[in-house]
């Protein structure tokens, strides 16, 4: 049996290829229809006869946000496209910018109104304002009697 020496001239590629692809696709994300989507983290607050949904999307535009309801699913879903430039002072090397993609699916329960859904985006956070029907804001708590 013949021992192979570790030869690390022969590793650099293969790392090197692995790391770009590692680098320019996102790793996270709910692969919806085979794609890459990346999941952005949320922080839901129900008060006030509302469901407030705070969203963490730094490095947005407003423009590049779309918000819509399907049936009984809020879906929020972002794209931003990465713009074509020529470099006058020089070629490009390396370029880790790309298309971005972020998509989240929220169940909607039938309390919420989905015609008064209302969003605004400040400091990188999305915040989706889900109010409930006023008749489902009376019975939020009912106590029942055990007879």
């Amino acid at each position: 049996m013949q021992a192979t020496m570790f030869n690390p001239v022969f590793v650099r590629p293969v790392m090197s290829r692995l790391m770009d692809r590692m680098m320019t696709h996102p790793v996270a994300g709910d692969f919806e229809n085979g794609s890459d989507f990346s999941s952005p983290p949320v922080n839901i607050i129900e008060n006030n006869g509302r469901i407030e949904l705070q969203m963490a999307a730094p490095g947005w535009e407003k423009e590049d946000v779309q918000i819509r309801v399907e049936k009984d699913q809020l879906v929020i879903s972002m794209e931003k496209q990465q713009k074509e430039e020529e470099k006058a002072d020089g070629k490009w090397i390396r370029r880790e910018f790309f298309t971005q993609k972020a998509k989240r699916r929220f169940h909607l329960h039938k309390s919420i109104d989905t015609e008064r859904i209302e969003a605004t985006y400040t400091n990188g956070v999305l915040t989706v304002v889900l109010p409930k029907k006023e008749a489902d804001k009376d019975q939020e708590v009912r106590r029942i009697e055990i007879l």
